[in-house]
């Protein structure tokens, strides 16, 4: 599938380019120098009141060059295997909806997902709109403004009405008819704009996607927070917008058919959504990680594991835990902090089911470990059923009367949803929350909370004109990438970063009493007589000194092309604070080590690696040979044993002496 193109045009930073070019001016113009633009640049993040005026105007962001090579125009369909029997739903491109809305287009017609966000705020729901041919990787990520404000819809309580919903639901739907008025002649007719590559395409933007929680969700559907925004009720069939539409008809015409409180809806007679060309409101609905899953379903599933637990021995089962890098440690329990963030509830996620396995019944595990495979479609499928059919244990123990919980049900949803606009990652209300930061608590600090509104948007033309000439003047260089530096790095798949200088120059005695090392020369010295290290003319002992680490960065890539995941294995004693407080306390990490040096298969799970505590992490001194990598002194578990039926988890246990290998020096190039 093509899309057809009307012919080429310069795109706006070319446009810009060429007029500069022919005046004479350089690229930093209308400034002096790079040297005034950068004063400028640091004064128009600092300074309050006072600024310079916008001189750049916000262009579309499809239109934008900085993000020509994270821009898809047509749909595809991926699959995994030659066969074509397993499809991946990633992008917003490979879902289904792209491929029905392209039939509905006039042919060689560019479809142009609109995806609408909110985020909370006392005063108005500042409304942001991104595109989903702009690629989730870019537009996740608020430095690379990808997503725009594009209004605010007012929030105040309207009092003098019986029923205050009401009033405040027809003024958001008003509002938000108004804004989106563009969006109803442009979907149906299309209109011609010059893309990132300087195309010229025929783009349709239909309304594809709503990121928000449930209220919001609830609150653009036009029905109760008590019902589910997508289906009717609690049961099935899915809400059809035409059929809607005619309900309220009915309803505003003084027929009140029996849908309409049915269904729960409010009396928002004239809807936004209502004449949308291509548009199913209900089916925009997209999954929300961060507030259905993580401080909706997690939340209420940790309530529910410490009333059969008991708060003290949760609290103990994650202080007990190991430590291990990229999987955070609650050493103070979790039931002493009134409110988590989403972020903590995730961390917590990852721990739970080791924390309850063996202190709750084994159906209580099931339903939690429901919870947390969602690995592929089927996974989630599969889990959902295991969830549902377990869940009546917890009304059995006491803790439930019943699941009429509408996060709970909206989890039914999410398979849909993913198969029909693309992973649910694209789509997280993290994002919202990021930019909320950026465009409603920064730009209110930088007035004088006076008339604030006009100073807060006044604020955020000029950031948003800064960081488009920012960008034109990176384009203008050549180094035209949305992403960050970190992500341009060539990676061998596994590398690791240590400091340059080694904090600690310590004895062998010191490494036994306080790193917990008692074998270290013994072991240090088998190391060494398994490989042929050059320069060696002395064996170590326990009279030598050497150079310890804090800690190390493992940075580990899937390819070449893709995304560095960096976490830190940390290797360090008991060390007192300065001044009069505490003593922090040691930190001596798990983790997973290659036993032959190579790296394994991915899909292999745990073939070929090892579970070790690392103890520390030091340098090979000079009269005992050069080694060109950090070694590190380890403590093995014994090998993984058979996956527990009920947890799908490994148990693991420290080795002795009895169990070889027991302690080892083992290079930082091992560590997975």
């Amino acid at each position: 599938m093509v899309a057809e193109n009307l012919g080429t045009a310069l795109t706006p930073f070319q446009e810009r380019g060429e007029a500069l070019q022919k005046s004479g001016l350089p690229p930093w113009a209308p400034f002096e120098d790079m040297d005034e633009w950068e004063l400028v640049n640091w004064l128009i993040n600092r300074v309050n009141k006072t600024g310079t005026d916008e001189f750049l105007k916000l262009g579309l962001l499809i239109s934008n060059p900085m993000f020509e090579k994270y821009i898809s125009y047509v749909p595809e369909r991926i699959y995994e295997d030659s066969t074509g029997n397993t499809r991946v739903y990633d992008e917003m491109w490979t879902a289904d909806w792209w491929w029905e809305m392209q039939d509905k287009i006039p042919s060689g017609g560019v479809v142009c997902p609109v995806i609408l966000g909110f985020s909370g705020g006392h005063q108005a729901y500042p409304l942001y709109l991104t595109l989903g041919n702009i690629s989730k990787s870019v537009r996740r990520k608020s430095s690379n403004h990808a997503v725009s404000l594009i209004g605010h819809i007012p929030t105040s309580e309207i009092t003098c009405f019986s029923d205050p919903q009401i009033p405040k639901y027809r003024l958001f739907h008003a509002c938000l008819k108004k804004i989106l008025e563009l969006l109803k002649s442009a979907g149906s007719n299309g209109t011609k704009l010059i893309c990132a590559d300087g195309v010229i395409r025929r783009i349709f933007p239909i309304l594809a996607a709503y990121v928000g929680d449930h209220p919001e969700q609830c609150l653009v559907a036009g029905c109760k927070e008590n019902r589910c925004p997508i289906c009717d009720g609690f049961l099935f069939p899915l809400r059809s917008q035409l059929h809607t539409e005619q309900v309220l008809h009915l309803e505003a015409n003084g027929h009140h058919p029996p849908e309409f409180s049915e269904w729960g809806l409010r009396k928002v007679f004239s809807p936004f959504w209502a004449g949308m060309p291509h548009t199913d409101i209900f089916m925009c609905i997209s999954p929300d990680i961060l507030h259905q899953l993580f401080l909706g379903v997690f939340c209420h599933l940790l309530e529910w594991c410490a009333q059969l637990m008991g708060a003290k021995r949760l609290d103990k089962c994650f202080e007990a835990l190991l430590v291990y890098s990229g999987l955070k440690h609650f050493k103070h329990g979790v039931s002493n902090v009134s409110k988590w963030t989403g972020w903590e509830y995730c961390d917590m996620s990852r721990s739970l089911l080791g924390v309850i396995s063996g202190s709750v019944d084994p159906r209580v595990v099931l339903v939690a470990r429901a919870l947390h495979t969602t690995k592929t479609l089927l996974c989630i499928e599969q889990a959902l059923e295991v969830f549902h059919s377990h869940k009546c244990v917890l009304i059995d123990l006491g803790v439930r009367e019943h699941f009429n919980i509408p996060k709970v049900h909206s989890m039914q949803h999410y398979v849909a949803g993913i198969k029909r606009l693309g992973s649910a990652d694209g789509f997280n209300m993290e994002s919202s929350e990021c930019l909320h930061i950026d465009y409603a608590k920064c730009a209110f600090k930088a007035s004088n909370h006076r008339d604030y509104i006009m100073q807060m948007a006044r604020w955020i033309q000029r950031q948003e004109a800064m960081f488009i000439n920012k960008q034109f003047l990176a384009w203008s260089l050549k180094t035209s990438s949305p992403e960050s530096e970190s992500t341009n790095m060539t990676t061998h798949f596994i590398t690791y970063s240590i400091a340059k200088k080694p904090p600690h120059y310590i004895s062998v005695r010191t490494l036994a009493m306080e790193y917990n090392a008692p074998d270290f020369v013994n072991t240090l010295q088998d190391f060494l007589q398994k490989i042929d290290i050059p320069g060696r003319f002395t064996v170590p002992n326990v009279y030598d000194r050497f150079n310890i680490y804090k800690l190390i960065h493992i940075n580990w890539s899937a390819t070449m092309d893709s995304d560095i995941e960096s976490y830190c294995v940390n290797a360090f004693p008991e060390r007192p604070n300065s001044g009069h407080g505490q003593r922090s306390g040691s930190k001596f990490d798990t983790i997973l080590v290659t036993e032959s040096g190579n790296r394994p298969q991915t899909s292999k799970g745990f073939q070929g690696l090892r579970l070790a505590r690392i103890h520390v992490i030091f340098e090979l001194p000079k009269h005992l040979g050069a080694f060109p990598h950090p070694l590190a002194y380890i403590h093995w578990f014994r090998p993984f044993t058979n996956v527990d039926p009920t947890t799908h988890m490994h148990q693991v246990v420290l080795s002795t002496r009895n169990h070889m290998p027991y302690l080892e020096v083992i290079s930082v190039k091992q560590i997975w």
